[in-house]
């Protein structure tokens, strides 16, 4: 019987990982003909964990939007009409908060494919008349983006008051007044039980930026 508590998974025993319960992954048909899709349509679905998963034996590379692809005869046969795919965008590393911390949103995590398979993959569960969920957290960041690096150089050039409109900064929470605040780790500092809930400091940016997981302590690193 399944356990729920699966992290590996084989493209041909996809049961072996099955969810904990019918309840857990069965949602009932609401009768709202106004709302969205999934508050108004009966489905089941399956949630997949690519960056988790290793698809192919003999080998440790982790799933790709390919073979995920592959697997969507065997979901459709098993009655399942959604398909959750968690966190396909571009991530921090796996060492640093299993990978939930956001690179690019805009782009699909190099690891699973590129934005062609992506789409290939999109494309054919559509074609089956399956529904696709991106499963990520907009607001977990990882401190080494791009976006976030262009914040703190914003934040230091014109100030937590003015910032410009479309700056990236304006994505997070900053103030200038953060007497006592934590220490802002390295980028790579690893840490996975790093919950914060405090103001960080920045020193590239000359300001604090509110962390929820930062991984901070008041000491150094090293």
């Amino acid at each position: 019987a399944a356990t729920g508590a699966c992290w590996r998974l084989s493209a041909v025993e996809i049961a072996s990982c099955d969810t904990r319960s019918e309840d857990y992954d069965a949602y009932l048909k609401n009768e709202w003909s106004c709302e969205p899709w999934w508050l108004t349509t009966h489905f089941v679905e399956r949630t997949l964990m690519p960056r988790q998963y290793i698809c192919r034996e003999g080998s440790a590379d982790t799933c790709t939007f390919r073979d995920l692809e592959a697997m969507l005869p065997a979901l459709q046969a098993g009655g399942y009409s959604v398909v959750n795919v968690d966190w396909p965008v571009h991530a921090s590393p796996d060492a640093l908060f299993e990978g939930f911390g956001i690179a690019d949103p805009t782009a699909v995590d190099p690891l699973l494919g590129e934005d062609g398979d992506w789409a290939a993959f999109v494309d054919a569960a559509h074609e089956r008349g399956m529904k696709v969920v991106m499963d990520f957290n907009p607001s977990y960041w990882w401190t080494g983006a791009v976006a976030f690096k262009q914040a703190e150089r914003e934040v230091r050039q014109h100030g937590v008051d003015h910032l410009p409109a479309e700056s990236p900064a304006r994505w997070f929470r900053w103030t200038s007044s953060c007497d006592g605040a934590l220490q802002q780790p390295p980028d790579d500092y690893v840490d996975l039980n790093g919950f914060t809930d405090e103001w960080v400091y920045s020193p590239a940016a000359g300001a604090c930026y509110w962390s929820i997981w930062g991984g901070s302590e008041r000491g150094g690193y090293g």
